[in-house]
């Protein structure tokens, strides 16, 4: 699985994942992209990646519940409701 970014139809970057994506969103004016990723069950990590360089920057335990310290972007991505 993976997710595939693209700007005017072009594809500019595909991001590997575990099996599943649950969540994502643009981060930074669209310089990054936050998503959850995990099995369906028992796992579940938020990741960070650089769109222009497909690196990853940050990754965070999301299965447990978030203390009060967490990334905001983490924080944020994990507000967001299961559209």
């Amino acid at each position: 699985m993976g997710l595939v970014i693209a700007r005017r139809g072009q594809v500019v970057r595909h991001i590997a994942g575990s099996p599943f994506l649950w969540k994502w969103k643009f981060e930074s004016g669209g310089e990054l992209v936050a998503f959850e990723t995990g099995p369906l069950h028992f796992s579940l990590t938020c990741v960070l990646v650089n769109i222009r360089t497909g690196k990853q920057i940050a990754d965070y335990d999301c299965f447990h519940e978030l203390p009060a310290d967490a990334p905001q972007w983490v924080k944020e991505l994990e507000a967001r409701s299961d559209e």
